[in-house]
């Protein structure tokens, strides 16, 4: 394990629940038993890898401890969005708001803005369901695609311009959440995610 990584492990948070456990021989082996309780809250399958360290501290006593480092848990999240390519003029700034605006408005999770080579400017919206404060409600391509007729519609109401429209799918990567959320979100909600453990 990186040397960064030990300086990290002293910052690290531990879980209020504790196990206790006895070492047990497995044919030439000796091996511990995981709780189920774990094994959900981390979400760990059979054949994963990890890096088991040996720990110890003397504070006068000496005590030892392993820990069993599982890696970095990445989330695949697969999202629909909408694209649109719009007409700009002097009033970029006004329209940069209005679309911030709109997209805030039906939820949008992620957003991008680009000025395109022939002085257009593209703008994307993704309505995923992760956030860094949480989760929001699943949307399906369907709902994307009404959300793009309301926000097409808005956007005429305003005098902007759409020189197209799309819905995309996209992958998005999430480094930053507890394994323990995803196993609290509605089966539906599971099948527009895939996980792992990354050592």
């Amino acid at each position: 394990m990186p040397q960064t990584q030990k300086k990290e492990a002293l910052e690290w948070v531990e879980d209020s629940v504790v196990f206790r456990g006895i070492i047990r021989r497995s044919g030439n082996s000796l091996a511990i038993t995981i709780p189920a309780e774990l094994l959900q809250r981390f979400l760990l399958k059979e054949g994963q890898e990890f890096v088991m360290l040996g720990m110890s501290r003397l504070k006068p006593e000496f005590e030892g401890a392993l820990q069993i480092y599982l890696g970095y848990f990445i989330i695949y999240e697969k999202a629909f969005g909408i694209a649109l390519t719009l007409s700009v003029d002097e009033r970029l700034g006004e329209i940069l708001k209005t679309l911030e605006q709109i997209s805030a408005k039906h939820g949008a999770t992620k957003c991008t803005k680009r000025m395109l080579e022939d002085g257009k400017l593209g703008f994307r919206a993704v309505f995923g369901m992760i956030t860094d404060e949480g989760f929001k409600r699943l949307r399906t391509k369907e709902d994307v695609e009404s959300i793009m007729t309301e926000m097409l519609a808005e956007l005429l109401s305003v005098g902007v311009k759409v020189e197209s429209s799309s819905i995309f799918e996209e992958i998005i990567e999430w480094r930053n959440l507890d394994p323990s959320l995803i196993s609290k979100l509605p089966h539906k909600a599971v099948e527009m995610v895939r996980w792992k453990w990354e050592i």
